[in-house]
């Protein structure tokens, strides 16, 4: 059985964006997640650190700046959540 990857509807919007994007600092997310959620950035950081230490995410270090990437992978993310749920890990229709 996978193991259980609970996240939160702002841990998702973030790894919306590492899933987008492959890697990311946190300004990048933060500048990514601003015009809907105005984020700051130490609550993002504070996140991502989370994450890893779930080992959601990694880190590399890139000129003094994390850069982060995803573990997991969505389809990883949306299997362990319950049916009542999936809606939040699903992207909307565009």
């Amino acid at each position: 059985m996978p193991e259980a990857h609970h996240l939160t509807d702002l841990q998702i919007a973030i790894m919306r964006v590492l899933w987008d994007r492959g890697r990311a600092t946190v300004a990048e997310i933060c500048d990514t997640l601003r015009p809907e959620r105005g984020l700051a950035l130490t609550t993002v950081a504070t996140l991502l650190s989370r994450l890893e230490k779930r080992g959601i995410v990694a880190h590399e270090t890139r000129a003094r700046q994390f850069v982060y990437r995803a573990l997991v992978t969505e389809a990883d993310v949306r299997r362990t959540i319950s049916p009542t749920g999936c809606s939040r890990a699903t992207r909307p229709s565009s």
